[in-house]
């Protein structure tokens, strides 16, 4: 998700706003959705285009109120332009929270961009697979609001000197989030804290195949993680006799 439109400010009841964002496509994704509180949003336009409201499916993302819209057909490569009604029927309110928003007021309600997609010099692009070089910041490589699972693979090729003598795996996060490892597709468990130290029988010489999920948390859909991804990782391996 990518945020497009947050109202911060305290706000009295009975009140009707009106939000307008513009967001840059460089290539539409195969998927692209609108993800905003039901409560609070009465019309959605895009391009000139009203949307129907009464096809919102519940996606309880960061509160279980929000709903999302498919707006792919409305959006073109190029300039897209987003206005919406909102209205707060009772009053709201900014909830400061130091554990989780450190110290940033939460605000009253927000609207996020959704799909098979990634921010590149601030243009929103499709999310091919591209290669990343240790360490990996996955906010900076596109997906900086990110709350899902991201996962990275590499192909290793191991010598017989080494193999053998191979025991385990530590990788080193740049945020604390949980991780799933898998070798040649078998999982080797699941850490959510450090340290990600992961044991391994012997391994043959040859090519295998490293892949591993990194699930980021809802604090990326506020900003208050400052990066998440791989910083990297080493073999634990026992000496030689």
């Amino acid at each position: 998700p990518r945020s497009l439109i947050g109202i911060p400010a305290a706000l009295a009841g009975n009140t009707s706003i009106t939000a307008r964002a513009i967001f840059e496509c460089g290539s539409l994704p195969e998927r692209l959705q609108l993800i905003y509180e039901r409560s609070h949003v009465k019309m959605v336009s895009i391009n000139g285009s009203i949307m129907d409201l009464s096809r919102a499916c519940h996606t309880p993302l960061w509160d279980d109120t929000c709903v999302s819209i498919d707006i792919r057909s409305a959006c073109h490569v190029g300039t897209n332009r987003i206005t919406l009604e909102l209205h707060y029927a009772s009053w709201e309110y900014q909830i400061q929270t130091d554990a989780f928003f450190r110290k940033r007021l939460m605000p009253s309600a927000d609207v996020f961009l959704a799909g098979g997609f990634k921010f590149q010099h601030s243009r929103l692009v499709r999310d091919d697979k591209d290669s990343l070089v240790l360490p990996i910041s996955l906010g900076q490589a596109g997906w900086p609001e990110y709350p899902g699972i991201a996962t990275l693979s590499a192909p290793v090729d191991l010598a017989p000197d080494l193999s053998g003598r191979i025991r385990g795996l530590e990788v080193e996060m740049l945020n604390p989030d949980a991780v799933e490892l898998f070798i040649d597709g078998r999982s080797l468990g699941s850490r959510i804290v450090g340290p990600y130290r992961f044991a391994l029988d012997p391994l043959a010489p040859g090519r295998h195949t490293l892949k591993l999920k990194i699930t980021g948390t809802t604090a990326n859909l506020f900003g208050t993680s400052a990066s998440w991804g791989l910083r990297g990782a080493d073999w634990i391996v026992t000496n030689c006799s």
